[in-house]
């Protein structure tokens, strides 16, 4: 028989627009050196942020109200584009092997940065990132956060440490053996049919609604 937990939370919000920019390769030469930058093609004037690249690295810079500043930088082979999500928040991803890498969220204030594989959703209307993480050191010792681009905070909406004393009867505990020793990286399995309505409840499912032996219902996942 077919085991199902479903999980309510009363917790945390979001709100963002979708655009997706075309990349512009602009060549210039600056004493000597071939630099290809790439920049987006609709800029704001106040902020934004682009890369510059030579024969052997990328240089990531973020420009608001005329000031530049370097995020960071990186082997021009390991390095993405960059992506512009909407007018105050901007993306990049850098590898360093397989499976290994960090997503950069930039926004006027500040980067963020989480490990590659640890976001679960990204919903661009309430400007809210949903993301997992968990350590090497415990099995269950996995949670979902929230972070908020609008407030700059980040906060645990789902602890599955605690979870598991709370949900009675081994076969949930078995399956919470089974999920966490999975080789799909732990917010992969939340990923798929992952969705918040417009009053900010967030639902999510391991491995799809569909095949879901774990839902979990978190009201204002990116609220205060």
């Amino acid at each position: 028989m077919k085991m199902m937990i479903t999980i309510i939370v009363r917790k945390g919000a979001l709100k963002l627009k979708t655009r997706f920019c075309q990349l512009k390769k602009i060549t210039v030469t600056i004493l000597a050196i071939f630099i290809s930058t790439y920049c987006e093609s609709m800029i704001d004037t106040n902020f934004y942020v682009y890369r510059q690249c030579d024969d052997l690295k990328c240089i990531y810079i973020k420009v608001k109200n005329g000031k530049e500043e370097e995020i960071t930088s990186f082997f021009i082979n390991k390095s993405d584009f960059v992506r512009k999500i909407n007018n105050n928040l901007y993306y990049f991803y850098l590898s360093c092997g397989s499976p290994c890498g960090h997503d950069y969220y930039i926004t006027p204030k500040e980067t963020f940065v989480v490990d590659h594989y640890s976001e679960i959703l990204l919903d661009e209307k309430k400007q809210c990132l949903i993301y997992g993480s968990k350590s090497d050191k415990s099995t269950f010792h996995a949670k979902i956060h929230s972070y908020n681009f609008k407030t700059g905070r980040s906060k645990v909406i789902f602890d599955f440490l605690k979870s598991k004393y709370n949900d009675a009867g081994d076969e949930t505990l078995g399956y919470y053996e089974e999920l966490f020793h999975s080789y799909t990286p732990f917010s992969l399995l939340f990923k798929k049919d992952a969705v918040m309505n417009d009053d900010g409840t967030l639902f999510l499912y391991s491995d799809g609604k569909e095949n879901s032996q774990i839902s979990l219902v978190i009201e204002n996942a990116c609220g205060e």
